[in-house]
């Protein structure tokens, strides 16, 4: 496995991804499965924050679930992405997938009870994002 972010160990390689987009659709699947390693991280940025628990193994199996949570009146929704590589039978490929979006508003919040990957996957970054009607906007580094 490969590096995961932030409080995440070098061994440390994972998941994610859960609203629907083209490039990594038919990757995660419910429900949640426990593996032999676990680690958490949050990120908070300019009114939103986001969460995410991981749980995987050696062999590129992963699950994740986390939430967004909007804390600030600002006219955006706060939302969780996840970046992540996965194997697609002859390399890995970078990808990114929606966790969790709020639908906006101080205090909203939206929990993804979790799912597990249904291919390798390493490299797993959680980011924080903003979100309106005119587009994202997510911070510059991933955690």
């Amino acid at each position: 496995m490969s590096t995961i972010c932030g409080a995440f160990t070098a061994t440390a390689a994972m998941v994610v991804g859960f609203a629907p987009q083209a490039s990594a659709a038919g990757h995660w699947e419910s429900p949640w499965k426990s593996y032999g390693s676990f680690r958490y991280t949050s990120s908070d940025w300019k009114g939103a924050r986001s969460y995410i628990e991981i749980s995987w193994n050696s062999s590129g199996n992963a699950s994740v679930y986390g939430y967004a949570r909007d804390t600030a009146g600002d006219g955006y929704g706060a939302l969780a992405q996840v970046m992540y590589d996965y194997w697609n039978g002859s390399q890995w490929v970078h990808t990114q997938r929606t966790l969790a979006r709020t639908s906006g508003g101080k205090g909203s919040e939206t929990w993804n009870y979790g799912k597990h990957a249904t291919v390798k996957v390493r490299n797993v970054w959680l980011r924080t994002c903003l979100w309106n009607s005119s587009g994202t906007i997510c911070e510059g580094g991933a955690h």
